[in-house]
């Protein structure tokens, strides 16, 4: 009656910088010291779906992630070194042999990349190594079914609750002086309808329509 899964993700990112200098006639000048910006980012999850009835399924699902900066040239504050749980619950009704009915919320968690705590935009913006991490609770219901045998429809509405969500603000009136990158609440919802389309043997043509999105 359970179907349970795990799972490890490991991802490593190098960012190698280089700068070739020209003074105000053009003429070069030199090339700066090469910085080297490195981080590791470490998943640990696992998913249940147990099967309560012939038509009715329930789906769970935990997380842990870690990320930690492990170099960062020119930078004199401290590495940041995070770590998240994350969660999701599921519940999906077969009403037939080809169509689900399915309502879920899920807890997800995006940690900042090394452009967005250390990239200065070619001298636009500060670096800002300390910014939260971003959350979001999502929210959805959707239906898919199959007819005809071979066109399957599939769509959703859905609603999401965002946590010191990564921005980008422009401090300047013309909008293109110094950018500063910060946390903000706020929240998207939106509707979602896709088709895909068996042609013939080894054919598939299929679309997507994601509406409008909103978001504030």
């Amino acid at each position: 009656m359970n179907k349970l899964k795990a799972v490890v993700h490991y991802r490593f990112d190098a960012h190698v910088e280089g700068d070739f200098n020209y003074d105000a006639n053009g003429n070069f000048s030199g090339v700066s010291p090469t910085k080297k910006l490195n981080e590791q980012n470490w998943s640990f999850a696992g998913e249940n779906t147990f099967h309560a009835t012939r038509y009715l399924d329930f789906v769970t699902g935990i997380s842990y992630e870690i990320n930690d900066v492990l170099r960062a040239d020119g930078n004199s504050d401290p590495l940041p070194e995070r770590d998240e749980w994350n969660w999701q619950g599921a519940a999906i009704y077969s009403y037939s042999r080809t169509g689900k009915v399915h309502a879920d919320v899920s807890s997800r968690t995006r940690f900042p990349t090394l452009f967005d705590r250390y990239s200065t935009r070619f001298g636009t913006k500060a670096q800002n190594p300390g910014i939260n991490p971003e959350r979001a609770t999502n929210y959805e219901i959707g239906v898919s079914d199959t007819l005809f045998k071979a066109v399957k429809l599939s769509s959703a509405v859905f609603y999401s609750d965002l946590d010191n969500s990564i921005q980008n603000a422009y401090t300047a009136p013309s909008g293109s002086n110094s950018i500063v990158i910060y946390n903000a609440d706020g929240h998207n919802y939106g509707f979602e309808l896709s088709a895909d389309w068996d042609v013939m043997r080894g054919l598939r043509i299929g679309g997507k329509l994601h509406v409008p999105p909103a978001q504030s």
